[in-house]
């Protein structure tokens, strides 16, 4: 399990409004971040409250790199490491 950033929001938030919180505090730019909860994919107009996603809940940050449908490269695994993400499910070539 990677590491977990506490973030102070409101149900009324958009997915991009998460992103670009956590961009401020990981430095992972907001267009190379995939928000998931429980299995869905989060749209960024959409807000936490329109998923019922309740302000203790759990988010899951998958950097885009890490979505490729082909075998992903020692660049994706380099920047994964640099944003301090696990690694462990990336596709081995």
């Amino acid at each position: 399990m990677g590491d977990r950033t506490a973030l102070k929001v409101k149900n009324t938030y958009s997915v991009l409004m998460i992103k670009q919180m956590l961009s401020t505090a990981k430095g992972i730019p907001a267009d190379k971040m995939l928000l998931s909860f429980g299995g869905e994919h989060l749209e960024d107009e959409r807000t936490l409250g329109s998923y019922r996603i309740s302000l203790s809940s759990r988010l899951h940050l998958t950097p885009v790199a890490r979505w490729k449908k082909s075998k992903s490269t020692a660049q994706d695994k380099e920047l994964c490491q640099s944003w301090g993400l696990d690694t462990k499910h990336l596709l081995e070539n």
